[in-house]
């Protein structure tokens, strides 16, 4: 429909969905999109960059997701949620130099391996708390620019020492089950601040890193009351609500 062809952010939160509205195809300046607490199954073959090239924040949190399409790679998003989904495993990229977005949540999935797909320069945050990880692997260091790591609630039963040579500024790990005392290490980083502190950072991390995102990706979206609107064509969007 022509009316949705200016948006350029969309929540469709908690709206009872089984899948993306088709309509979402003609809003090729769309750069926002939020249909987290859904009951989305599987993403259309339409989702992808050459339908939503401008497309850069993506919610499909508390869904009911268990493949992703390679596909999504080529948002060279700035923010992906798939927090708890149904995830087994992460699609390869079909390009070397693909990216899977700076700041990643995969929080609450199924996933028994640490994605060796994400292993990537190009991120900042990245939660993976509430899996099956047993173990991280140690290419993890190589994550130059990572701020913030959480994997807290897994099986992890150690760290790689590396990781105590990273620049993080934030490390949840918390709710493992560690036998040696590289945790102690580790800690010792973090200042032994209480988990209750750590939380609280990581909520004003996650905060300001998304307004960052909001600010240079959409600079012509506004929040009113709760919902997006925008300038653009002034259609405000008040379906379903966003947490």
């Amino acid at each position: 429909p022509k009316r949705l062809e200016g948006l350029v952010a969309i929540e469709l939160a908690y709206s009872n969905l089984t899948s993306l509205p088709d309509a979402l195809r003609s809003c090729k300046t769309l750069r926002t999109l939020s249909v987290r607490g859904n009951s989305i199954s599987i993403l259309p073959s339409w989702f992808e960059t050459s339908e939503l090239p401008k497309l850069r924040v993506i919610d499909l949190a508390f869904n009911r997701i268990s493949v992703i399409p390679a596909s999504i790679y080529g948002f060279l998003a700035s923010f992906i949620d798939l927090s708890f989904n149904q995830l087994e495993s992460i699609p390869s990229p079909d390009w070397e130099d693909d990216y899977f977005a700076q700041d990643i949540y995969l929080t609450g999935n199924c996933l028994k391996t640490f994605p060796k797909e994400i292993v990537q320069d190009s991120i900042f945050i990245l939660h993976c708390a509430f899996n099956k990880f047993e173990s991280l692997p140690s290419a993890v260091a190589d994550m130059g620019d990572l701020e913030v790591l959480n994997v807290r609630m897994n099986r992890l039963e150690s760290l790689p020492i590396d990781l105590a040579e990273m620049k993080l500024e934030s490390l949840h790990a918390d709710g493992n089950k560690f036998e040696d005392d590289i945790i102690a290490t580790l800690a010792a980083s973090e200042e032994e601040a209480p988990i209750g502190a750590l939380k609280k950072r990581l909520q004003e991390i996650k905060a300001q890193r998304l307004k960052e995102i909001l600010q240079r990706d959409c600079p012509k979206v506004h929040m009113m009351h709760g919902s997006m609107i925008s300038c653009s064509t002034g259609v405000k969007l008040s379906v379903g609500l966003c947490e």
